[in-house]
């Protein structure tokens, strides 16, 4: 993976941790786990305990980013 410069990373919904949360869940989403079924992102606006978006599997458990 090439070297991030967090400092560069663009705002968005108004704010750069937005733009921080967008560029997880974009990531999170191309790299799915072999027995994905379900990419769900979470709208926790504080409440979320650090967790943007994350993949249900095939067995029903979740793979949290």
């Amino acid at each position: 993976m090439p070297e991030l410069n967090f400092s560069n990373i663009r705002t968005f919904d108004g704010s750069k941790d937005g733009g921080f949360e967008e560029l997880i869940c974009q990531l999170a989403h191309l790299c799915p786990p072999a027995n994905a079924r379900t990419f769900e992102r979470k709208e926790g606006a504080g409440g979320d305990a650090g967790v943007e978006c994350y993949w249900i599997l095939d067995d029903g458990t979740e793979h949290a980013w």
